[in-house]
């Protein structure tokens, strides 16, 4: 039974002997599978890093890249400014260096043209200078600033009527009077006038009345206002107008010395060439006396002057 004993402990110790390295080989071969199969995990994971990182790579030089395409416009741009400023720097440089060139050109060519001043030279002879043309000055109407005006007159008035109505002589023949007036922005001209003319004498026989010899004189007194326009020809006044007034007439016909008196109008046109302060002019009019009063013509001269507003 020992006998037994121990040929069943032997063969377990065989078997076990026999077990042992199946095991252990198959053990390792479990650690080689296991190593295996974590070697394959971490090569796969390290290709996913990889990858990873490839991508955080790229995409760090991509943003480096835009980066540095960014600042590579900004420095072309200031580069082109740069180039474009220097251009014309240059340019204005060329300009400036072919103005001197040409000053130093004219310059010599000035010196050159300069004669020897030990050379004597027969003077060139004087053209002659072409005469500036006269151009009139402009015309200013003078009235503008010497509105008022103050003169006298003188003239000689022919009796248009062939009776003398009641007068018993012509009393007009030679005449003086004043005149004086303003002229308005508009050149309407209102003024005022007076004349007095000397009249004549008649001595006349009443033989047939049985009445001796007599002397008649008869003149007129004429003053009115004057009412008219202005228009300005040149230098020259051309005035029509209309006179407006009384007529007096100083009779002694009827024995005593006696006046009459009418209403008048003159119809007229007076010239006036003012210069300076002082004026010329002439005076042609009719002297139209209503009711029983003697009109005439009266034709006078007119000197005056003409005075600031």
């Amino acid at each position: 039974m020992l006998l037994r004993g121990y040929s069943i402990l032997g063969t377990l110790l065989l078997a076990l002997s026999v077990s042992s390295p199946a095991f252990a080989a198959g053990k390792g071969k479990k650690k080689a599978s296991d190593s295996a199969e974590a070697a394959k995990e971490g090569d796969e994971k390290t290709a996913d890093e990889k990858t990873a990182d490839e991508k955080a790579e790229a995409k760090a030089e991509a943003r480096k890249a835009k980066r540095d395409k960014k600042k590579k416009g900004k420095k072309g741009k200031a580069e082109e400014e740069k180039a474009a400023e220097e251009a014309a720097e240059k340019e204005a440089a060329e300009k400036e260096a072919g103005s001197d060139a040409l000053g130093t050109s004219a310059a010599s060519s000035e010196q050159a043209e300069m004669p020897d001043p030990t050379v004597w030279e027969k003077p060139p002879e004087e053209k002659e200078k072409p005469k500036p043309k006269d151009t009139p000055a402009p015309v200013a109407e003078k009235g503008d600033n010497r509105p008022w005006s103050a003169g006298i007159a003188a003239g000689w008035a022919f009796k248009t009527d062939r009776a003398t109505a009641n007068l018993g002589s012509d009393p007009y023949f030679l005449g003086a009077g004043i005149r004086a007036g303003y002229e308005f922005d508009f050149k309407l001209y209102l003024g005022i006038w007076f004349n007095w003319y000397l009249g004549t004498s008649t001595t006349g026989s009443g033989a047939r009345l049985n009445l001796a010899e007599k002397t008649t004189h008869a003149n007129y007194w004429q003053f009115g206002v004057d009412i008219g326009y202005d228009w300005w020809i040149a230098d020259i006044i051309v005035r029509p107008s209309m006179q407006l007034g009384e007529a007096i007439a100083v009779t002694d016909v009827s024995g005593p010395t006696t006046t009459v008196g009418d209403f008048m109008l003159g119809p007229g046109l007076t010239v006036i060439y003012p210069w300076d302060n002082l004026f010329i002019g002439g005076e042609f009019r009719g002297n139209i006396v209503t009711a029983d009063g003697v009109s005439a013509l009266l034709i006078a001269v007119q000197f005056g002057m003409r005075f600031e507003g």
